[in-house]
């Protein structure tokens, strides 16, 4: 809930004792709820147009309620609906400071309606002449407009904002507020509005002295005003045109169209724009020559003004009627005329049009010879002349003074808007940087987690890989440590059956045999015997023991020589396991003379020198 100002405080009491003054509503506030205060603002709403002093009540009382809830946005709905009831009764100086009071309430919610009521306080401040607040406001408004994203909003800020600087003067910044507005209303395809524009738009051309532009805009926005049948809209622009035209000195152009929105105009009886281009015609017949019509036109013009009691209208009509009726040589009836210019001048006091009118009172008499009468006038408009120009300085020198002071206060709030920017900025940024190093903290710890997981997670991974390794190296150092003593023993197997074939063999080689037949089988004994020791199934097999302990042995010996036998092999082999000279020779059923023999051929295929050990060069295999 919006914390309550000071200022709302005031307004709440303000709006109790305007309840107790004027509400005829006799139920409780406190059995009331919201819906009932929506009812109240529909109700309201309904009647502002018809009957605003009913629509006023009705709304103090939807405030009263809203009070008493607390309801601040619907009490900020209830100060529109009355200020914008003190609007069409025609007291802006109320409509603003309930517009003023609504704004404040809407303060915290920053939204849609914040930016209307902002904008409603643009115009009720520029109604009032108060055209550095209309700005402020009207800028306020649009910025809230932009950040809404409230587009029809900007459109309408937009052509505030180029009516107000059009005011200013600064005609290139109005025109570029005013493509700017159009543009949105091209986008949205809004036609009346772009009507509008292009109405505003032609004007400010013309004071750009543009007025071939002006005429272009202006024709567009009359087009699209005669295809929605906007009557009092085509007058406006008919007016506008003809007073481009006036301005360019087409005469011919500028009553034909002064003449259209006349016929309009009359329809509705609307007096002051009557009376305005009545007096416009005025110019143009004088202009022409045509004096009879320029009489007419003024006469037309007099006849509104005396309806609306335009005094000053009357005393500046009076006067151009004069001066037509003294170029027409009617001195008397131009002496008359200025009387009554002078009578309405002297109403609303005004120096310009009195000196005018002494000036002219003096020429008409002296065309009727009243000499005494003429001295007196000239001397009246003398001494005018004088205080206007006295008057003038003066007011030149309040118009700078208060321009300096607008300028200082508008300097003065775009400051404090700047410094407002700047605190909340640095709140802001304030904020971002906590936000930044809160979130990059607890990024940090994730991060920091996650390696932390990760290298958790590697160096178990890591180790179950070592422990996998190691497992396997286990595995296959017990393996070969199994193949090793599978080789050990199928060669210590080898070793023993072929000392036991060497022993049988050389026994039976001891045995004497008395008859052939007993020899033959001895000797037929020691062949079998022979062959026993000299199997290649028994090579075979060793073989496939010797090359899962040591793969690749054989092919790797016979990479250094090509010329190595089945025995070479089977030495190389017997040497790789560390077996001795005489073990070699019982495996191959040689004398270990010859084994040492075949170590010294094998040495020579190998080009080992004498020096080098044959012994080492097969290990290293």
């Amino acid at each position: 809930m919006p914390k309550i100002t000071s200022k709302l405080h005031q307004l709440i009491f303000f709006l109790f004792i305007f309840h107790a003054q004027e509400s005829t509503f006799g139920q409780s506030v406190n059995s009331l709820d919201s819906n009932s205060i929506d009812y109240l603002l529909n109700e309201a709403e309904q009647k502002l147009s018809t009957d605003p002093v009913k629509s006023k009540l009705i709304a103090i009382k939807a405030a009263g309620i809203a009070e008493d809830k607390q309801d601040f946005l619907r009490l900020a709905r209830c100060c529109k609906i009355i200020g914008t009831s003190y609007y069409y009764l025609g007291k802006p100086d109320s409509t603003k400071s309930f517009w003023l009071k609504s704004a404040l309430l809407l303060k915290p919610y920053k939204g849609k309606e914040l930016g209307d009521a902002y904008n409603n306080l643009g115009v009720i401040t520029l109604r009032l002449g108060e055209s550095d607040s209309s700005l402020f406001y009207n800028e306020k408004s649009l910025s809230i407009r932009k950040d809404v994203k409230d587009t029809i909003g900007v459109a309408s800020s937009f052509f505030n904002l180029g009516a107000l600087h059009r005011n200013f003067g600064e005609f290139e910044l109005a025109l570029e507020y005013y493509l700017g507005s159009l543009k949105i209303y091209e986008d949205l395809k809004d036609t009346i509005k772009i009507g509008e524009v292009y109405n505003s738009i032609g004007l400010l051309y013309l004071s750009l002295k543009n007025p071939e532009l002006s005429l272009e805009y202006l024709f567009k926005a009359l087009e699209i005003k005669e295809e929605f049948s906007d009557d009092r809209k085509i007058a406006n622009t008919l007016n506008n045109i003809a007073a481009v035209y006036h301005n360019l000195g087409d005469f011919k152009n500028a009553e034909s169209y002064y003449l259209k929105a006349r016929e309009i105009f009359n329809r509705y009886k609307d007096l002051r724009m009557l009376s305005g281009i009545e007096s416009n015609l005025g110019i143009i017949y004088k202009e022409k020559g045509n004096l009879t019509k320029a009489i007419e036109s003024y006469k037309n013009a007099i006849v509104s003004f005396e309806a609306m009691k335009d005094a000053e209208g009357l005393a500046s009509v009076y006067n151009n009627l004069a001066a037509s009726y003294y170029l027409n040589k009617d001195y008397s009836a131009a002496d008359a005329s200025y009387l009554k210019a002078l009578e309405n001048a002297k109403k609303i006091n005004s120096l310009p049009i009195l000196s005018s009118s002494y000036q002219g009172l003096f020429k008409t008499s002296k065309m009727l010879n009243r000499y005494e009468l003429a001295l007196d006038y000239n001397e009246k408009y003398v001494a005018i002349h004088d205080s206007i120009f006295s008057q003038t300085t003066a007011e030149t020198i309040a118009e700078l003074s208060e321009k300096y002071e607008s300028e200082k206060k508008a300097r003065q709030i775009d400051q404090l808007e700047k410094e407002k920017l700047k605190t909340k900025q640095k709140i802001l940024a304030r904020e971002y940087f906590i936000w930044i190093i809160s979130i990059s903290a607890v990024l940090c710890v994730l991060i920091l987690l996650l390696i932390l997981n990760r290298y958790k997670l590697k160096r178990k991974v890591l180790q179950a890989q070592k422990d996998r390794y190691q497992l396997a190296n286990q595995i296959q150092e017990k393996e070969l440590e199994i193949k090793n003593r599978e080789l050990t023993s199928y060669a210590t197997n080898s070793l023993q059956k072929g000392k036991l074939f060497q022993e049988i063999h050389d026994q039976i080689d001891s045995f004497e045999f008395k008859n052939n037949e007993n020899v033959f089988k001895a000797e037929q004994l020691k062949k079998d015997i022979i062959g026993h020791i000299h199997s290649s199934e028994d090579w075979n097999k060793f073989k496939i023991h010797f090359e899962s302990v040591h793969p690749a042995f054989f092919e790797n010996l016979k990479t250094k020589t090509d010329n190595l036998t089945v025995n070479d092999l089977k030495n190389c082999a017997y040497i790789q396991m560390n077996l001795s000279i005489k073990e070699v020779a019982i495996l191959l059923n040689i004398s270990p003379k010859s084994a040492k023999m075949n170590r010294y051929r094998l040495k020579k295929k190998f080009n080992l020198t004498p020096e080098e050990s044959l012994s080492e060069f097969i290990q290293k295999i």
